[in-house]
């Protein structure tokens, strides 16, 4: 099943170019064909005959011959035709959903444009379509097997580049609800945001709310500052995100310790983060951050494992300098790929701190696994809930739900894919909830001491 469908997905990337093969083999049969039987037959044609021959066996006006045939000429009679009626049928084919896609386009109106066809892009647009609304998206470097899979779910498809103004014309901007910008860079964002900003001056009805992924917490930070100041009248809205921010407040969010009505023994007192990446970065802070804003008693213990821990808690500490006064961060420098089992690590004697959460943050989902299953063999340190970061596509959930016997107590462990936390259709039907959160957000940021520097 799974060669077929890689099979039919090599095909339609790559059908024209195969086509164009078929189109020059079956024309070099016919030219060969034909000189061969010329010289059988004693016939004195040129160069030129011989092609004009070839060619017109595209409308089947020349394969009609007297005397033996050879194999070449006799397969070129057959394809050349074949050949034809597939390509003109291919052509029209995309010309009707070209011209259908234009029919819809122009009644599409409160739609969601999303930019953007990579993982984020396209589970948010799976999401969304799944949930009734009218999509578009918009990608440079479309790939036709995708393609052909979101059309059939009911989404329109442009090929452009998102930052051209008449590309989001195309998507009929002007009429739309909600533009989501997932491009690579955050330039190319702040981009596309920029030129629908200057296209929704214009808009009589309605309004636009910007959605920008943003990697950069600064750059988030200093455009979240400006989203007010946008001049008023405009019917343009803007609201950011950064995926690692989002993804580890909602994680923390999940244990109802972090929550504001959440009984005192049910308040975490230590974490273990297994990889500080971006995303195991900003469980920290916002940790941190809810410890704070919870008025939690004494210090939350951290502890971190990653092979530059002690390098990256000091960089954490010069962005967030009021961290250190809310946490106390134990870095645990180890190379996870080499170091062997993790609770040798963990377990040194003078070193051992009971974990009440833990947090893996490993993009190899194999590594991740292996981490986890080391950490259930100590269940004296380890002695609370785990989270392990495992996409989906990865196959391994389901060693975890369904576990084989002597992998230790899995019940305590729960898998989440960063994709489902950090893009989902809720950040666009739920958009006042965002705001309400970023104007907490923002009220801690500027009139708390727990600030970035």
């Amino acid at each position: 099943m799974r060669n077929k469908l890689h099979l039919r997905q090599f095909w339609s990337e790559n059908r024209w170019l195969l086509l164009g093969i078929a189109w020059l083999l079956s024309l070099a049969l016919g030219f060969f064909g034909f000189y061969i039987y010329a010289i059988e037959n004693g016939e004195d044609w040129t160069a030129g005959d011989v092609i004009y021959r070839t060619f017109q066996l595209v409308t089947m006006n020349s394969g009609a011959v007297e005397g033996e045939v050879n194999w070449m000429l006799q397969a070129a009679r057959f394809l050349l035709p074949l050949l034809t009626i597939y390509t003109v049928f291919q052509v029209l084919m995309q010309l009707f959903v070209e011209q259908m896609q234009k029919l819809r386009l122009r009644r599409q109106k409160d739609h969601v444009v999303i930019c953007g066809m990579g993982r984020k892009g396209s589970r948010l647009a799976r999401e969304l379509l799944g949930l009734g609304r009218q999509v578009v998206i918009i990608e440079n470097e479309l790939k036709q097997e995708n393609a052909k899979i979101f059309r059939h779910l009911g989404a329109i498809i442009l090929a452009g580049d998102a930052t051209n103004k008449d590309v989001l014309i195309r998507a009929r901007i002007l009429h739309a609800r909600n533009l989501v910008c997932l491009l690579g860079g955050d330039s190319e964002n702040l981009q596309t945001a920029y030129q629908a900003y200057q296209l929704t001056r214009t808009r009589r009805v309605g309004k636009l709310t910007c959605i920008i992924h943003l990697s950069s917490i600064d750059l988030l930070n200093l455009l979240r500052s400006c989203e007010l100041s946008i001049q008023p009248g405009v019917p343009f809205e803007l609201e950011t995100f950064n995926p690692y921010e989002r993804t580890a407040r909602m994680l923390l969010q999940d244990n109802p310790g972090w929550r504001e009505d959440s009984s005192l023994q049910d308040i975490p007192e230590s974490l273990l983060v297994v990889g500080l990446g971006r995303l195991g970065e900003q469980l920290v802070v916002q940790a941190g951050y809810l410890w704070h804003l919870l008025k939690r008693q004494g210090r939350l213990c951290i502890k971190v494992v990653d092979r530059d821990a002690v390098e990256k808690i000091q960089n954490l500490l010069r962005n967030y300098p009021q961290l250190g006064k809310v946490c106390e961060l134990i870095p645990q420098q180890a190379d996870i790929y080499t170091a062997g089992p993790l609770q040798n690590i963990l377990a040194k004697p003078g070193e051992q701190v009971l974990i009440q959460q833990t947090y893996i943050c490993l993009g190899d989902p194999v590594l991740s696994l292996q981490v986890c299953l080391n950490l259930l063999q100590i269940p004296e340190i380890i002695t609370g809930p785990i989270r392990v970061q495992l996409s989906k596509e990865a196959g391994l959930v389901d060693l975890l739900e369904k576990p084989l016997p002597g992998l230790g107590d899995v019940g305590r462990v729960r898998t989440f894919d960063f994709y489902d936390y950090a893009c989902s259709a809720a950040l666009i039907l739920g958009g006042m909830h965002e705001m309400l959160a970023r104007d907490l957000h923002e009220i801690y940021r500027t009139g708390s001491e727990f600030a970035s520097t």
